[in-house]
């Protein structure tokens, strides 16, 4: 390839193939809902009233069509492997059945996507706090209760399929629980992902009944950290998402749904060593495109840090890093290995029009979308 070649040129260029490593396929079912607010303002906690109908609402078939329809809408735009933070467990709320455990599996299958199934331990509404109505869909069973499901959900999965483990939030499961959930996962030799620190109210919480934030209870519980995966991590202090990246924590923003929910903005430091730990995801699968995920990660932390070129990891251009994050970054967060599936690349597309091979990735992450893929 000569020097200053245009993209146009080249025969197919391939890319690493988009990994989404937050996912809650059944939220798709939300989307155009709650946008009109009659009663003034409306936040997080609202919001999250509006999901727990959808979750009332639930039956196998309608779980089945939402999350075919999340996976097909991710294979579309370049995504080929989804992990699925998955609490929506049961069909009934006065006996849990698990039946939505195998309706997640087969959509991922039917859809041809690669899945990695993320089971959420969910035991309570919070410190001390009884299970709603809604909630009561998704409790695991206690500790022994979830590995034992965690061990039958193994011989369900497809070919192809694998597993994670997952604490959905240290709202959602004690604290004592939350620890030896981190000991036996790191024994197994698995991640684990959880919730961590998305909302204020979240840190207020958890401080008043064990003494101090999400966070901080983790990275002074003296457990190994490496396994874990933080999702949001919105609302945690810089000096101490420096410390989680430096004892080999991940972090897992999901900015377009962040942004939805008027989160915030996390705080990403700038460290060279944040390539393998930082991953994306679409979470509520409002706009299912890494393209936006990736362009709105870096134009927040440019806001807030008032400069260009935010996200660099070690010698790295911006766009380097974020299709890092979207593609190998996320399977690494998903406890898989570095070597995944491709996306080859239109190089005849409009929107590559005059764009000079070096700066092929630069164009695609800051002025390209999915139209820029070739089709299947």
């Amino acid at each position: 390839m000569a020097r200053g070649a245009f993209v146009s040129e080249i025969l197919h260029p391939m890319l690493p193939a988009f990994t989404s490593a937050h996912s809650h396929a059944f939220q798709i079912g939300l989307r155009g809902s709650g946008e009109r607010f009659p009663t003034g303002v409306a936040d997080f906690w609202s919001w999250r009233q509006a999901m727990y109908g959808l979750v009332e609402r639930m039956d196998p078939d309608l779980a089945y069509q939402l999350a075919h329809r999340c996976y097909r809408e991710m294979v579309q735009a370049g995504i080929q492997t989804v992990g699925e933070f998955h609490y929506l467990r049961h069909h009934v709320t006065d006996q849990p059945d698990f039946v939505l455990d195998q309706v997640v599996i087969q959509a991922a299958h039917d859809a041809g996507i690669e899945l990695v199934l993320l089971p959420a331990a969910y035991e309570e509404g919070g410190p001390g706090v009884d299970l709603s109505p809604a909630q009561r869909r998704f409790v695991s069973g206690g500790f022994h209760g979830y590995w034992e499901r965690f061990d039958q959900l193994q011989g369900m999965l497809r070919s192809g399929q694998s597993m994670q483990a997952c604490v959905h939030s240290l709202r959602a499961v004690p604290w004592d629980q939350v620890q030896r959930h981190v000991v036996e996962a790191h024994r197994r030799g698995l991640k684990l992902h959880v919730h961590l620190e998305e909302q204020p109210r979240e840190l207020a919480e958890i401080k008043a009944a064990y003494g101090d934030h999400p966070v901080r209870l983790l990275l002074d519980s003296g457990h190994p950290m490496e396994h874990l995966v933080g999702v949001h991590m919105t609302h945690t202090p810089e000096l101490q998402l420096v410390e989680w990246l430096k004892r080999g924590a991940t972090i897992l923003p999901c900015p377009l749904t962040e942004g939805d929910l008027g989160d915030g903005v996390p705080v990403l430091p700038d460290l060279p060593h944040l390539k393998n730990q930082l991953a994306l995801g679409t979470d509520s699968n409002l706009r299912i495109s890494m393209f936006e995920e990736m362009r709105r990660l870096e134009h927040d932390q440019r806001c807030r840090t008032l400069r260009r070129g935010a996200l660099r990891c070690g010698g790295d251009a911006p766009a380097e890093t974020l299709w890092h994050a979207a593609s190998t970054g996320g399977r690494l967060a998903l406890g898989l290995s570095e070597c995944g599936p491709s996306l080859s690349i239109n190089p005849a597309h409009h929107l590559l029009t005059q764009v000079d091979e070096p700066s092929l990735l630069d164009a695609l992450v800051f002025g390209g979308d999915e139209r820029v893929l070739e089709s299947e």
